[in-house]
């Protein structure tokens, strides 16, 4: 994700917004990491909307 991350910021775009939902891996807290840096905003999305995984949002 880091390098994903990096490699946006690289190519010019001014801010990330990244949406997420019960992630198991530690994700959550990089991105709030992140997001406290001032690097992206993390958006955590409320589990009453329950898209599948794959779903656009």
């Amino acid at each position: 994700m880091l390098e994903w991350v990096a490699w946006y910021l690289m190519l010019g775009v001014d801010h990330i917004v990244v949406f997420h939902k019960n992630c198991t891996d530690h994700s959550p807290e990089l991105l709030q990491a992140l997001d406290a840096a001032g690097i992206l905003t993390a958006v955590p999305t409320p589990r009453s909307l329950n898209f599948p995984s794959n779903a656009p949002l």
